[in-house]
């Protein structure tokens, strides 16, 4: 259930309220990410670039798939830049899942990064073969993106070391019901140490809100960052469990 606007902006303003700066964060690591990547300026070269095509390909598949009433949200641009930040930080090799449908941003973002990550993608929402409509990003994505149902993700987890880093879009909840927190705690469980995980549209609905909850409590998780529309989670063993709440 989506949230109404007038709990939309009471949840923003509390949000304001309680939220703080890299100046007001009492722990290192926390301290050292708001200031080397949350509020650093670097940001890919081609994100207005990137931004336009997207919002043109988002637009012309929503009005094919009539999603309106659904009213889905995909990765704004100062997010999209966040994650390219993190992304120069990452090792090279390092495993990387995108869960949901981000219209082809992430592995754009990846592409932008330049990084050897090993990336895939879970999804039961399908699109049409052309990736994209637009003429504003000429850059063929044939071999970067290859979709996988979330079926497949449970065995593709069964026999998966280790994952580095997760990105898991607001439309899951509404469109994707196979993505449930027991799938989303296995794959807390198979974090490396220093995992991430980044949850999109906590702002959205109801229960994308919940799944934040429940994640926020598995046992694995320490550091976890509210940024109002994402929150970030981190592995550090050794770390004591604490919540920051950050202003961007």
């Amino acid at each position: 259930m989506k949230l109404t606007q007038v709990f939309w902006l009471a949840d923003y303003f509390f949000y304001l309220w309680r939220s703080n700066s890299r100046h007001g964060t009492h722990s290192p690591f926390v301290y050292q990410f708001a200031d080397q990547i949350l509020y650093q300026k670097s940001e890919p070269i081609d994100i207005d670039i990137l931004e336009l095509w997207r919002s043109e390909t988002m637009n012309f598949q929503l009005e094919k798939r009539k999603f309106h009433d659904l009213n889905p949200i995909f990765p704004q641009k100062k997010y999209l830049t966040l994650l390219f930040r993190q992304l120069n930080n990452i090792q090279v090799g390092s495993t990387f899942i995108e869960i949901g449908h981000s219209f082809w941003s992430i592995p754009r973002v990846i592409e932008s990064a330049k990084k050897d990550i090993q990336y895939f993608h879970y999804s039961d929402i399908t699109f049409s073969n052309e990736v994209s409509y637009s003429e504003s990003y000429e850059s063929d994505l044939a071999e970067l993106h290859k979709q996988n149902s979330t079926q497949q993700l449970w065995d593709f987890l069964t026999g998966r070391p280790k994952i580095d880093f997760v990105f898991v879009n607001a439309m899951i909840i509404d469109l994707e019901p196979l993505i449930s927190i027991q799938l989303i705690d296995k794959i807390i469980d198979l974090l490396s140490d220093q995992g991430t995980i980044y949850l999109y549209g906590i702002d959205n609905n109801w229960n994308q809100k919940n799944l934040w909850d429940q994640m926020i409590r598995h046992p694995r998780v320490t550091a976890h960052i509210d940024l109002f529309r994402m929150g970030i989670l981190f592995v550090r063993p050794e770390q004591r469990k604490e919540k920051f709440i950050l202003r961007y």
